[in-house]
């Protein structure tokens, strides 16, 4: 990741796609190096699938403030809790150009086995949304759950709530 960050051909990036990749055991702070040298130029965000935790995240939130060429992120199927969301969300509210926006459930929304608790995925989500339509108006955005166990969908409270057919 170091190494990564530091890469000078990588300047002028458009678009990152580390989707699936797991960074769990990672420190993030170079990412956040690297967000802020492609800060310019960087126009879609792709970090879903990754089993990013909370301290992980808020390594490179900052960094997020100043990619004002973002159009697309994507955060779902990480580890995250309501209050890093918030703090992301706060921290994305500069960026006007977004027109596609994806987090994951907040960790508060599972019980303990990580079965959705369906009341508490759509309070959460919508005091998300709240939270982020008082900064600015977002295009689309989307709350996605991690996978159902039994029927293999993903919850999603966004623009249009969906929630899977177990869950209804």
């Amino acid at each position: 990741m170091e190494s990564f960050a530091q890469c000078q051909s990588l300047h002028h990036l458009k678009h990152l796609h580390l989707a699936g990749i797991i960074l769990h055991d990672l420190s993030l702070v170079p990412l956040g190096i690297f967000l802020e040298n492609v800060a310019n130029t960087l126009k879609t965000l792709e970090l879903e699938h990754c089993r990013m935790t909370d301290s992980q995240v808020s390594a490179f939130i900052p960094a997020l403030n100043k990619c004002s060429q973002l159009i697309e992120v994507n955060f779902c199927d990480n580890d995250i809790s309501t209050p890093v969301l918030t703090n992301l969300l706060h921290h994305t509210a500069n960026l006007s150009q977004l027109i596609m926006e994806l987090y994951p459930a907040p960790l508060e929304c599972y019980e303990t086995d990580f079965v959705l608790r369906a009341e508490r995925f759509v309070q959460l989500s919508s005091e998300l949304m709240d939270i982020l339509c008082t900064v600015r108006q977002p295009h689309s955005i989307c709350f996605a759950s991690q996978l159902c166990l039994i029927c293999s969908q993903h919850c999603t409270y966004g623009l249009e709530t969906r929630l899977c057919h177990c869950c209804q």
